[in-house]
This record gives C-alpha cells, sequence and structure tokens, in this order.
C-alpha cells in the first residue's frame, strides 16, 4: 500500500478495548456452565420457598384449620381466618410477597459476592496490569466490568427468578395472575440490588481487602433498617425502603407521597459509585 495512502490511527480516548472487554466479561455470564449454575443456585434459594408457599402450605392440615375458623362468628377467631387465605387470590399473594421477601436479601448478597471481586481480584493477579499493557483505557475496564455484572444481575438472575415465580403463581390462580404490580415491585427490587453491587465493586477499586469489599455492602444492606429506626430522615435518601415498597406494590397496599425520594437517591447513588470506582482506579498504581 503505498505511503499516501495510509491514515493516522486516531485516539479513540476512553472507549478504548471498551467492546472487547465487555466480551471477555459478558462471556463470564453468559456461557452455559454459569448459566446452569446461576439457574439452579438461585432456583433453590428463591423459588423453592416460592412454590412450598403456593403448592405445598395450601395443602397442609392448616387448611382444615382455616375451614374451622371460617365457620366461627367470634370476630378475633374470624381477623385470624383472614391471614390464612388460601382462595387463588391469596395463594398468589403470599407466593409473590415471599419472592420479595426473600429475594431482597438473596439478591443483595449475592450481588455483593457476584461484584465484590470483579476489579479486586484482577489487581491481586497483575491480570489488570497485564490487560492495561494493551490498547484498554482504564474507563473501559471499569465500565465492563459494571455493565456486565448489572446485565448478569437484571437478566440471568433476577428476571428469569421473577419469571419463575410468576409461573408459579400463575398456575395457582388458574391463568395469568396480576402482572403490573408484580413488574413495578420487581423494578424496585432490581433498582435496590443494583445499589449494593455497585457499591462493591466501588469498594474493590479502593481497596485490596477482599473482607471489606465483601462485608461493607452486606453489613450497609442489613443495618439499613436498624438507622431508619434511629434517623428517618434516611428514608428519603437511602435505597433501604425499596424492599417495602416493591413489597406495597404486590400487596395492593399505597405507597408513601415521599417514595420518589428514595427511587431517585438510588439511581444517584449508583452513578455516584461508578463514578468513584472510575476515578480511584485510574489513579492507583498496578
Amino acid at each position: 500500500m503505498p505511503a499516501k495512502d495510509l491514515k493516522p490511527h486516531e485516539n479513540i480516548g476512553w472507549t478504548a478495548g471498551l467492546r472487547n472487554m465487555l466480551h471477555k466479561e459478558n462471556a463470564r455470564w453468559w456461557n452455559w456452565k454459569s448459566l446452569a449454575v446461576q439457574l439452579i443456585i438461585w432456583t433453590l434459594i428463591i423459588n423453592s420457598m416460592v412454590a412450598l408457599a403456593v403448592f405445598v402450605l395450601p395443602n397442609m392440615p392448616i387448611s382444615d384449620v382455616k375451614q374451622q375458623l371460617n365457620s366461627s362468628t367470634d370476630p378475633k377467631t374470624q381477623q385470624a381466618s383472614s391471614m390464612l387465605d388460601f382462595t387463588p387470590e391469596g395463594i398468589v399473594s403470599l407466593g409473590m410477597t415471599m419472592f420479595f421477601q426473600i429475594a431482597s436479601i438473596a439478591l443483595l448478597i449475592g450481588g455483593v459476592i457476584l461484584a465484590h471481586d470483579a476489579i479486586l481480584k484482577e489487581r491481586e493477579s497483575g491480570t489488570a496490569a497485564w490487560v492495561l499493557s494493551k490498547p484498554v483505557s482504564r474507563k473501559a475496564f471499569v465500565l465492563s466490568k459494571l455493565v456486565a455484572n448489572v446485565l448478569g444481575l437484571l437478566i440471568i438472575v433476577i428476571l428469569v427468578q421473577a419469571a419463575i415465580a410468576y409461573a408459579q403463581c400463575s398456575i395457582v390462580y388458574g391463568g395469568p395472575a396480576p402482572l403490573l404490580n408484580f413488574v413495578r415491585g420487581l423494578g424496585l427490587l432490581g433498582l435496590n440490588s443494583l445499589f449494593y453491587m455497585a457499591l462493591a465493586l466501588a469498594i474493590g477499586a479502593f481497596t485490596t481487602s477482599r473482607g471489606a469489599a465483601l462485608g461493607l455492602p452486606i453489613v450497609v444492606g442489613l443495618v439499613g433498617s436498624v438507622l431508619l429506626d434511629l434517623v428517618h430522615e434516611l428514608q428519603y435518601v437511602t435505597p433501604w425502603t425499596l424492599g417495602q415498597m416493591s413489597l406495597a406494590f404486590v400487596q395492593g397496599a399505597p405507597l408513601p407521597d415521599w417514595a420518589i425520594f428514595p427511587i431517585l437517591a438510588t439511581i444517584v447513588w449508583i452513578i455516584a459509585f461508578a463514578g468513584a470506582a472510575i476515578w480511584r482506579f485510574e489513579r492507583i498504581e498496578l
């Protein structure tokens, strides 16, 4: 090729290597072995309990107690009976409530476990230094970790498990179970999970302590309800009420007037954690 036909390669800045890094990170999630492991583990953790609630519990002897309570005229007995609703609607409500209660905790812990060493592990092994010796920007390195883990968590874990739970509830219901409030609650559940995943990833950029990257996000999530009791104003700027709000959707209860504030605050926190991880990773020695 004549020299006059050669053109200089322009620096593509922070996107350098992003496509290749995304391909590499997505491959960790989107392969048959990983998909099978994720499906089995999360189904056992979350949907085995949903199955217990919608298929097993209504057929236990407690249902006979329910019939006896229904025949009583005592107000207190009737109130107790209302808590054991084994109509199709009641079973669906129980199953969906069980899904959100278990998933909110399981996804908090699981999301942190999946993301905490995304950066930290490659720093420890020296892989990060080797990768960045190629035409890969540090921003692309961090963003690829974040995007791949977010997509994996949302699609492979949350959406698949939600679909399984919804299918179980629909079988009991005898047709498609109420969907709109389930989807709304699912959105809040996903947002809540992404907060802790982004936090774990950011901590992994700031420290080489695996205990800190793994433990701190879990502690933040588990002590949230305690802190809310002490400082009520935190409900406006943290994700700690998102779990309760997702349950409110499923149970048909109204949301508080200030519900939009923790949703917006959580989005801001996620963006801030991603920005902090990029800022820190660009300044550390590998």
